[in-house]
Order: structure tokens, then C-alpha cells, then sequence
């Protein structure tokens, strides 16, 4: 649920330039809509994707912690929670770690894609720069006071990769909600943007989690015996 509040949350941010104002400034706020909206789906439906975030994030937590020490702020690197969390049994460990593994388990054509398109637009990259760059006659460079604006065609912008995430989050969000209140209402969005209101996540991955947890009660019925 604190994934499905922070898409749209991020979303208000950048509204008003929707849909034909977005620039290179928005990309990080578009990846960040993006990349939540992927690992919401993949964690609801991912029997242990939970475990192998929860396990990424003590990971993540004790090299911080290390990085704190070695600059001698021993203070704050204790502060640091769950540091001592020990890997847990799961066989979606990399899917945690690595986001183009995660984007395999999603049934969503070139996901990977387009996360490293908006990364390229976040990072400091020349792609950026050269946003705010133009030419008189092909010649005289000049300096923009703001960015070009990125693409916002019907089916192929930004504005509606946006769209797509937050019908796919909130979809999420009304399967927590017992009453189900949004369900219609998403469904109708989805059908005007021409996708599943659901974002699928392959069956490979589904069936991965099961092969793990066969194996685990396999072994563990070997040693009680």
C-alpha cells in the first residue's frame, strides 16, 4: 500500500505539465512512478519477493553503515536499523537486487527499456545537456532556459506510460480494499489507454517461487527423517 500512495503521490508533482509540458527535469519523477509501479506488481504477486527486498535492503543498510564507519561516524552507522537481518529463504534474490531481473518476471513488453531510457534522461548524461541546447541555422549553439519538451504522443509518451502506472498501482491498492471501490473505475481507464488493468506477471516466475518451496519441504522432510 506505501507503493500504491507513493505513484500517485509522485504523479501530483508533475501533473499540471501534463501532457505536453514534461521535460528532462521530470524524468526523474517519471522513472521513479515507473520503477515503484514494477516492483509493486512484482512484490503482490511474487509469493517471496518481499523477502528478497527485505534481504536487499539489510544489505543495502550494512554497506551505508560500513561507509559510515570508514568515514569515522560510528554515531549514525549504529543508528542504522536491521543491519543483522540474515538472507532469507528466497528464490527471488537477484529479482530483489537487480531491477532488469525483476522487469524479466513482469509480463510487460520492454520494460527494462524503458527504465534504462529514463535513467539516461535522470543521470547527468550529454542526453541531458543536450537538451538544453539549441542551433540557429544548424550553426550558432545557444542555451535554452528550459528543456525540450519529451514526447507526449497518444501511445508512445511520457504522459501515458504515467496513465498506464497509476491504473496498474491503484489496481493493486483495490485488491487490499475489501469493498473494492476503484475497481470499475480502473477498468474504464484501462480499457481508454488499451491495456490490462492488471499488470501480469509471468508465469515462470509464479512457478520458480514454487519449485523453491517444493525443494525447501523436500529437504526438510530428508533431515526429519
Amino acid at each position: 500500500m506505501a507503493y500504491a500512495t507513493h505513484v500517485p503521490e509522485t504523479a501530483r508533482l508533475i501533473i499540471e505539465y501534463l501532457p505536453d509540458r514534461l521535460t528532462v527535469a521530470h524524468a526523474p519523477l517519471i522513472r521513479s512512478i515507473f520503477e515503484k509501479t514494477m516492483t509493486l506488481a512484482w512484490v503482490d504477486e511474487v509469493d517471496d519477493g518481499a523477502e528478497a527486498l527485505m534481504t536487499e535492503e539489510a544489505r543495502q543498510r550494512r554497506n551505508l553503515a560500513r561507509c559510515l564507519m570508514e568515514i569515522g561516524d560510528a554515531e549514525n552507522a549504529a543508528m542504522i536499523r536491521h543491519q543483522e537481518d540474515q538472507e532469507l529463504d528466497t528464490s527471488s534474490l537477484a529479482q530483489g537486487r537487480y531491477f532488469e531481473q525483476l522487469t524479466k518476471d513482469i509480463g510487460l513488453e520492454n520494460a527494462y527499456t524503458t527504465y534504462r531510457v529514463l535513467s539516461s534522461l535522470a543521470h547527468p548524461s550529454i542526453q541531458v545537456a543536450d537538451s538544453y541546447l539549441d542551433s540557429e541555422d544548424g550553426d550558432q549553439l545557444f542555451l535554452r532556459s528550459r528543456g525540450r519538451a519529451l514526447s507526449h504522443g497518444a501511445k508512445d509518451g511520457w504522459g501515458y506510460l504515467i496513465a498506464m502506472c497509476l491504473v496498474w498501482s491503484g489496481y493493486v491498492a483495490n485488491y487490499l480494499d475489501p469493498n473494492r471501490t476503484r475497481r470499475s473505475e480502473l477498468r474504464r481507464v484501462a480499457r481508454e489507454l488499451g491495456v490490462l488493468a492488471e499488470l501480469p506477471i509471468r508465469l515462470e516466475a509464479i512457478q520458480r517461487v514454487e519449485r523453491q518451496r517444493r525443494e525447501a519441504r523436500r529437504r526438510a522432510s530428508g533431515v526429519s527423517q
